[in-house]
């Protein structure tokens, strides 16, 4: 049966009764070590349009190392979102970057990590 909606393919298995696949992974982007944010010097926003939604579903906390970055080599993609902006720094379109810490609250909490067993 053919799905118009499939992303794939595959080829019929001959009289042999074998059929062999590979799997080739295609990514969106270089495997890079360290990302810095591509805004200029004191402006703090989100890089992908998704940021929001995606803070609201916990994503901050379960991935940090996208989301907001590990605060040395990586920025995170998703500062604003995730309430980690620097105090005082500006959106890109040069409103305020309100976060905890300009209001005088505690950053979001981190979830806490689950103990392995």
């Amino acid at each position: 049966m053919n799905d118009p909606q499939s992303l794939h393919g595959g080829c019929p298995v001959g009289a042999g009764g074998v059929k062999w696949s590979m799997t080739k992974w295609i990514h969106k982007g270089a495997f890079s070590r360290g990302h810095k944010m591509k805004f200029p010097e004191g402006v703090c926003d989100d890089e992908d349009a998704n940021c929001a939604g995606w803070a609201k579903s916990g994503e901050c906390e379960k991935n940090p190392a996208y989301m907001t970055g590990d605060g040395r080599e990586n920025d995170g993609h998703c500062a604003f979102s995730c309430g980690t902006c620097p105090r005082g720094s500006k959106r890109l379109d040069g409103t305020a970057a309100a976060t905890p810490a300009d209001a005088g609250e505690a950053p979001p909490a981190r979830a806490a990590e689950e103990p392995e067993f």
